[in-house]
């Protein structure tokens, strides 16, 4: 997966209908923490209402964003895509290198060397786990906000967190209203740019057939 393209899911799978689409997440507590929060800057305003927006800190608004893109992008690739959805974990990619390759191998129908790979490309980041040295109201919030999406993920919620994740916050996901038709509604918008370019290809060549009568008479 080409970072970013998950915002285009839909799109590509409309022009791509055979293509295999391969979904790499990271924790998101780790991610509400990262200093690049390009993704939050570009698109936060799409998944994240005004109130949020204003109220919420950099970390809470990164896990609501990670947790929403992420769970419409899993359930879009899993209702739409059987067999040619697969989504695979940052952290087992760096804890189970080889066997988390070798999937990936087998997913595309390539072959290769896992270990060699392993050895040569596989650094796992001192930045996994982070998320744990940080505030624990803010700890709590992120909780709050993102345990569904975690849940679904693997990510397991430690005993400190039960709380807040079994009273988790409803906005958790909601969506802005105009989030949801940009992200799953393009195959429908293609369809209807398509028909209006056959009802204008047909249009020409009528055209053409008449003005060629016309010229032959």
């Amino acid at each position: 997966m080409v970072v970013g393209s998950m915002y285009l899911f839909p799109f590509f799978h409309h022009l791509f209908p055979r293509m295999k689409f391969l979904h790499i997440i990271r924790d998101g507590r780790d991610m509400a923490y990262s200093k690049n929060q390009n993704q939050l800057r570009k698109h936060g305003s799409l998944f994240l209402s005004s109130t949020e927006q204003e109220q919420w800190s950099s970390p809470v608004q990164s896990i609501a964003l990670w947790s929403r893109i992420n769970f419409l992008v899993a359930e879009y690739g899993e209702k739409n895509l059987p067999g040619q959805y697969l989504r695979i974990r940052f952290e087992d990619l760096c804890t189970a290198p080889v066997a988390t390759i070798f999937q990936i191998f087998e997913f595309f129908g390539l072959q290769g060397n896992a270990e060699a790979i392993t050895k040569d490309e596989v650094s796992p980041p001192d930045s996994i786990g982070r998320w744990r040295n940080e505030d624990m109201p803010t700890l709590e919030l992120l909780h709050q906000v993102g345990g569904t999406a975690l849940r679904k993920f693997g990510y397991g919620i430690t005993a400190e967190f039960q709380q807040q994740d079994n009273r988790e916050n409803k906005l958790s996901f909601y969506l802005p209203s105009n989030s949801v038709p940009e992200l799953l509604e393009f195959p429908e918008r293609l369809q209807n740019i398509h028909s209006q370019l056959k009802k204008s290809r047909d249009w020409l060549a009528l055209i053409r057939t008449n003005l060629n009568s016309s010229s032959g008479g």
